[in-house]
């Protein structure tokens, strides 16, 4: 029981780091120390059930609140549309590779599988050559030393 808590504990950590350095410099420390009292409560109340619960309900709001921590640090809000697109595009290539790979295997044309395939690394090509412009040429803040 205790060697799972301690990975709970290593594993929250961990995850922390979707928060800005400053914020987990202010919070880190109590915020592992709720993760431990909250993790040895759940598991002596409901085992494992509970510590899954908690980590649904602790992945649920490092979802909501890592994005408002980032915002609050001034990372601009383009950044994140940026991510945003990464992923849905990522998400779509892999459909597209999905349903071409099903349609080469069942008998499917295949020249529309290919097709599918190439349109697919196409959109990521231009989608990462997008977003690896829009990186460089963003407004950097001034660094105040």
């Amino acid at each position: 029981m205790t060697h799972l808590l301690t990975w709970t504990v290593a594993l929250y950590r961990l995850a922390l780091h979707v928060y800005p350095a400053a914020f987990r410099r202010a919070f880190g420390a109590e915020l592992v120390r709720d993760m431990e009292l909250a993790s040895e409560e759940r598991w002596r109340a409901d085992g494992w059930p509970g510590l899954v619960g908690l980590w649904g309900r602790t992945l649920a709001d490092l979802a909501v609140s890592a994005p408002a921590q980032w915002a609050r640090a001034g990372w601009p809000v383009s950044s994140w549309l940026i991510g945003a697109a990464i992923v849905a595009t990522v998400v779509v290539a892999w459909r597209v590779y999905r349903v071409a790979w099903r349609m080469v295997h069942t008998g499917g044309d295949h020249e529309i599988a290919v097709l599918l395939v190439a349109v697919s690394a196409v959109l990521l090509v231009v989608v990462c050559t997008l977003t690896f412009t829009t990186w460089i040429v963003r407004p950097h803040r001034p660094r105040h030393r």
